[in-house]
């Protein structure tokens, strides 16, 4: 029978996985192939969030974007980066729930932007934020997955050190307990 962890994290990957490729097809389809959307925004919320096509050939928020060799490295880091996660599903105990989702949407999301950065040579973002003038850098649904699976891992990290300081004051309130009896 196939351990839980490995069916959480092949479900939640492929559903990322899919979302993300569906969501940028969809969007080079409509927003690139339809002459009056190609260069303007296509608003959805006034002065808060709308659709713009961007082809991103660096990092997170464009960074590297005119560094020649930039698409080799984050191919080669994301790569790596693949290769560690699946050791690191291989590793995980099968109650370690939010640890796996955190590492299915961070796995998810990678293969959705290495994909594009293999087979386009840059990453499909077509989802954009703002303020009025003030805009968050063009990202995609997979960028979102990478964010959600970070923050699932920074709530894994509390959730520990949450215990880890309990059990530690639950011993010392224990050593207390037994100092006071004996003495």
């Amino acid at each position: 029978m196939i351990a839980h962890r490995y069916r959480i994290f092949s479900i939640v990957s492929l559903l990322v996985f899919i979302a993300d490729f569906l969501s940028k097809k969809a969007a080079v389809a409509w927003l690139e192939y339809t002459p009056h959307l190609r260069d303007a925004p296509v608003v959805v919320i006034p002065n808060f969030f709308e659709w713009q096509l961007a082809y991103n050939k660096g990092s997170a928020f464009g960074l590297f974007q005119n560094m020649e060799s930039a698409r080799i490295w984050l191919s080669i880091f994301g790569v790596l980066a693949l290769f560690f996660i699946l050791n690191l599903i291989r590793t995980a105990k099968d109650n370690q729930t939010l640890f796996i989702w955190a590492i299915s949407f961070m796995f998810g999301g990678a293969v959705g932007n290495i994909l594009d950065r293999f087979s386009e040579g840059s990453v499909v973002d077509f989802i954009v934020f703002r303020y009025y003038e003030y805009a968050w850098p063009t990202f995609n649904i997979a960028d979102t997955a990478l964010c959600i699976g970070v923050g699932l891992l920074l709530l894994e990290s509390f959730k520990k050190e949450d215990s880890s300081n309990k059990e530690s004051s639950d011993e010392t309130s224990a050593n207390e307990a037994s100092a006071s009896e004996t003495g």
